[in-house]
């Protein structure tokens, strides 16, 4: 008979949330002004969002009129959703490249976040282990990646996740 995973200790906090929202601040000619928040946008404009920038980043690689067309639009409907709540005046003056830069700074905190949320599993999960226990992995003989046979670390993602990523980690 398998063993019982041991429950957090009682008391123990596995996630902390906030529900008072902070936005986060860029700087345009000197000013601050607020972008969205990512508590404020609800779980399909994150993966809206997600998927115009897995978009846009596939449109690089292509050099056609109509991609260059859907790439200036994807620009513009992610960036204006997280300028939302900047004055329209100041966003109108933003040129391509700097709206492409609102993007990669706001993708930035998403994955920041992403990445918070993964270490507060992992600690929870090894909380949950036994003492001297370890995860199951490739040295046991198990795949991390469910319907796969090789070990998922390092692979898969989009180019612009994988500089993000770089990004991250060298800083």
């Amino acid at each position: 008979m398998p063993e019982a995973i041991p429950s957090p200790g009682a008391g123990e906090t596995v996630l902390a949330l906030d529900t008072i929202i902070t936005r986060p601040v860029i700087e345009v000619d000197g000013k601050r002004h607020e972008i969205v928040s990512l508590d404020e946008l609800s779980i399909v404009e994150l993966q809206r969002l997600t998927r115009w920038v897995d978009r846009i980043e596939a449109l690089v690689k292509v050099d056609t009129e109509e991609a260059e067309d859907e790439f200036k639009q994807l620009i513009e409907l992610a960036s204006a959703m997280i300028c939302a709540p900047m004055p329209k005046a100041v966003f109108a003056k933003l040129s391509g490249a700097h709206r492409w830069q609102v993007i990669e700074a706001f993708t930035v905190l998403l994955l920041r976040s992403k990445m918070s949320a993964a270490g507060a599993m992992q600690s929870a999960i090894a909380a949950m282990m036994p003492e001297g226990g370890a995860a199951l992995g490739p040295a046991d003989g198990m795949p991390l990646s469910p319907g796969s046979s090789a070990p998922s670390a390092g692979t898969g993602g989009s180019g612009f996740m994988k500089r993000l990523w770089f990004w991250l980690t060298a800083t």
